[in-house]
């Protein structure tokens, strides 16, 4: 979607927008996310962006061990890479997240690959998105084979992936890091000002709003 809106002409998008879809909502939650401090300001009200409510949101482990990345993974130096490329008989150079949700789809095993599998569609499209579509694998070279996944901490990864895309984003580009998060800490915060939320997540928002 975005090398798709990266390529049309100021008339297309002038035509998208008409038809609903140009809202600069999530720009300016972008622009007011301050990854020094992880709040995100929302005019009267500022939310602060923890583990824990990452954790309540999206439910994904928050466990001891810290997400490591590398820019450059490798099969010849690492043997989970090497497993995971291994599934693929042709392995393409770019593998982009549409061609990886098809062949996830065909897989009926539900062993240590599919797991990876599914933790790196997760993360491309949640965490970090890459510049050409293709499947973020930086950090699998972090799960080492016989470790539990849920020992490791992706919720201060996901915030991690978040201060770092702010951080370098332009209001020129598009924002490749976890939006996601933010619209959803915006709506949480709007339906917790009109009593629309369930007990426990109001719970948690009542410890990270002022």
């Amino acid at each position: 979607m975005g090398e798709l809106m990266q390529s049309l002409n100021e008339n297309q998008r002038t035509a998208v927008k008409n038809i609903g879809f140009g809202s600069n909502h999530r720009w300016w939650l972008v622009k007011n996310y301050d990854p020094k401090t992880r709040v995100l300001n929302c005019g009267s009200y500022h939310i602060q962006i923890t583990e824990e409510l990452v954790n309540d949101i999206f439910g994904i482990p928050r466990g001891k061990v810290e997400i490591k990345e590398v820019e450059r993974v490798r099969a010849d130096s690492h043997e989970v890479v090497a497993e995971w490329k291994g599934q693929f008989e042709n392995a393409p150079a770019r593998l982009t997240h549409v061609q990886f949700k098809t062949y996830m789809q065909a897989q009926k095993a539900n062993g240590g690959i599919f797991v990876l599998n599914f933790l790196l569609f997760y993360n491309t499209l949640l965490g970090e998105t890459t510049t050409n579509s293709s499947i973020n694998m930086r950090f699998l070279p972090a799960m080492h084979r016989g470790m539990e996944i849920r020992i490791f901490n992706q919720c201060e990864y996901m915030i991690r992936c978040l201060d770092r895309k702010v951080e370098g984003w332009s209001t020129n580009d598009c924002f490749l890091g976890p939006m996601p998060l933010l619209v959803v800490c915006s709506e949480c915060l709007h339906n917790f000002l009109n009593t629309h939320l369930d007990y426990a997540l109001k719970h948690i928002l009542t410890h990270n709003i002022d």
